[in-house]
């Protein structure tokens, strides 16, 4: 089922991105993006924090700016005092030229450590609220059916370092813009007015025609990201699940799968760099025409006695200067419209799992409604549904009382494991209600146990603290599920030398499944297909040694179970049901 899904979310994610209707860069929508991404940092529980830092990076960016005008005044002079030929005044600014290069290093490392420190704090602070909130209420489980999300674990790690870094030196970028656009464009304007004009005019222009020819950038990068994590994604698979490849003998299949998609990436990657070479010819055009625009409208000034060479030293200092903020846009427009792709995919993963979710008690069209009870379950014309609303059981009614056992058989697919996840709580699409011990007391015991990467006693004890759990208690409880010999095969029971999850075979990673629910104190466990591997020796050993005043449903067409349980729920395709008492064969 996750195969299916994750080929179902990459496909219409690819899909979304080809939408014609989307138009590329947005910069109101990015603007809205990055002021709720930012205003969970300086408005949230860490506000403090962020706006020391903000503080420290913003003053030394002004710290940094002062240095530059102190320069284009200090080369000024220098420059002057090298035209007359006034050694005194050139050996004094050449001393204060001396020190404002030692002094400069120093202002620009602290400058990109503030960012830097800014970004971690940011990165910390977002990807913990993420975190926390995909690990909250199922929503975990929820985003695996989203078709629209691919790979949120590469959003919430790899794709918040990249926005928290690259908003952080934005923001610091515009901040010293701004300053340095206002301090230059005065000095520049003081100087020689019609230069500052025309620069304006040519920077407006430039930025409006790069706008207009780069819109399509963002919506190129925002696929390569999909597509990048889509061959990232298939590489995973293969290594997580080698054994089972190796056994389909599924190498070319794989290699296949895994060419295709980066042919994929490839194709994007071709026609993004095909873009970018043609918007770097405007971009290069911007940067070196106005080389010779100083020379041209404020030479001839020069030349004719009105300027000295300090003053045309700092006409040049000023104008790159004005020149550099002005064109901020177009000089990063391939950054920014990464960027862009970036915010979009950490938005997507915000807004899903800060999305409003069902959860136990709530009541809502289309979710099945809970309720705790203190002993008992009890299913109300309870229906479920799959994702895409495919109907699975219909109706199904019944109770069962503490100490009771229940049966579910059924052909596969009629929806057996669904409504078992359903009356666990982590499943909620369909109708009707169902009212069970709370979560914290149901013990849920699926086919494939889940294999920590740990110690024995981290798997047996899962999901309980193992440090609270005596190990002479562990070993006992290995004993009673048929597996002295545990510890031996991992090293010891606290050794995490060994793969358990690659070592055990499914019988033993089932039987460990058992082991953990006696350590759980459970009052209410849910089998589904636990025995699936296990001779009938051990499945009737598992059986016995579950304690008798246990509330259980188990979820299996073996007739051998039929001895252990009160009743009988078959489920038929097109969602009927019928339910009566257990016989044994």
């Amino acid at each position: 089922m996750v195969t299916s899904v994750s080929q179902a979310q990459e496909q219409q994610g690819l899909e979304k991105l080809s939408n014609p209707k989307d138009g590329g860069l947005d910069p109101l929508k990015l603007m809205a993006q990055i002021r709720v991404l930012a205003g969970d940092f300086w408005f949230g529980g860490a506000a403090k924090t962020a706006w020391i830092w903000t503080f420290i990076a913003l003053f030394l960016s002004l710290v940094k700016t002062v240095y530059a005008v102190a320069l284009s005044f200090t080369q000024r002079m220098f420059w002057t005092a090298l035209s007359e030929k006034n050694a005194e005044k050139f050996s004094k600014l050449l001393v204060i030229y001396g020190f404002a290069v030692i002094i400069g290093p120093i202002v620009l490392a602290l400058y990109d450590w503030a960012k830097n420190i800014l970004s971690l704090r940011w990165r910390q602070d977002l990807s913990s609220k993420l975190i926390d909130r995909y690990m909250a209420k199922n929503n975990y489980l929820e985003t695996t059916f989203d078709t629209s999300l691919d790979n949120p674990d590469q959003r919430m790690t790899e794709d918040v370092t990249l926005f928290t870094r690259v908003a952080t030196d934005l923001m610091c970028q515009i901040f010293v813009a701004i300053l340095d656009f206002i301090v230059f464009s005065a000095i520049l304007y003081k100087l020689y007015p019609p230069l500052f004009y025309v620069l304006v005019i040519y920077c407006l222009v430039g930025t409006s025609l790069t706008l207009i020819l780069g819109k399509p950038l963002a919506l190129l990068n925002r696929k390569q990201f999909a597509r990048e994590a889509s061959l990232r994604y298939s590489l995973v698979r293969v290594r997580e699940n080698a054994e089972s490849v190796a056994f389909y003998r599924g190498d070319e299949r794989e290699k296949s799968n895994i060419t295709s998609r980066f042919q994929d990436v490839l194709t994007n990657l071709r026609n993004l760099i095909g873009l970018e070479r043609n918007l770097a010819f405007l971009q290069k055009a911007y940067a070196y025409v106005p080389n010779v625009l100083p020379s041209a409208i404020a030479g001839p000034k020069f030349m004719k006695g009105d300027f000295e060479l300090g003053i045309m030293s700092q006409i040049y200092f000023s104008y790159n200067h004005v020149l550099q903020d002005l064109g901020l846009i177009v000089n990063q427009f391939s950054s920014i419209s990464t960027f862009a792709a970036n915010v979009a995919r950490v938005t997507q993963i915000r807004e899903s799992v800060y999305a409003h979710r069902a959860t136990n008690g709530d009541e809502a069209d289309g979710l099945i409604s809970r309720q705790i009870s203190a002993g008992e379950l009890v299913l109300e014309h309870v229906s479920t549904r799959t994702p895409q609303q495919r109907q699975l059981t219909k109706d199904v009614s019944l109770a069962i009382e503490n100490n009771q056992r229940l049966l579910v058989t059924g052909e596969s697919g009629v929806g057996k494991s669904s409504l078992m996840r359903s009356i666990a709580g982590i499943w909620n699409i369909g109708d009707g209600r169902i009212s069970s011990p709370d979560r914290e007391h149901c013990f849920f015991l699926p086919q494939r146990p889940y294999m920590v990467q740990g110690s024995l006693k981290e798997n047996v004890t899962y999901p309980r603290n193992p440090d609270d759990v005596d190990d002479d208690l562990v070993r006992e409880i290995l004993k009673k599920v048929n597996l002295p010999t545990a510890e031996t095969t991992a090293g010891g029971i606290s050794s995490t030398t060994v793969n358990l999850g690659a070592v055990l075979s499914l019988g033993e990673q089932q039987r460990i499944g058992f082991a953990r629910l006696l350590l759980s104190g459970a009052k209410f466990a849910i089998l589904d297909e636990s025995t699936s591997a296990l001779d009938a020796e051990t499945e009737a050993l598992m059986y016995r040694i579950i304690p008798d005043d246990l509330m259980l449903v188990s979820v299996s067409n073996k007739p051998s179970l039929t001895q252990f349980h009160d009743s009988i729920l078959c489920l038929d395709s097109g969602g009927s049901w019928s339910l009566g008492p257990a016989q044994e064969d």
